[in-house]
């Protein structure tokens, strides 16, 4: 004789997109610290990849040649 083992309709959990003042909230509450190495994406808060020689490399390459470049017609954020 055999058994049957019937389980249970899985739920799915619904996802609620979180907005920027949530987010702002979020870190304001100290729920998000700088610690955290978070960004919010398309009203998720998705973990950022660590950076790495490559990027870093990369990054620096092109902050000078926008800073020769450009200085007197564009602000330069890093």
């Amino acid at each position: 004789m055999s058994t049957t083992v019937l389980e249970a309709p899985r739920r799915v959990p619904k996802v609620r997109p979180l907005s920027v003042e949530i987010y702002d909230s979020m870190i304001e509450k100290g729920i998000l610290t700088e610690n955290d190495n978070v960004e919010l994406l398309n009203g998720m808060v998705i973990e950022k990849m660590p950076k790495g020689t490559k990027h870093s490399s990369v990054t620096n390459y092109i902050t000078k040649y926008f800073y020769r470049n450009f200085i007197d017609e564009i602000v330069i954020r890093v």
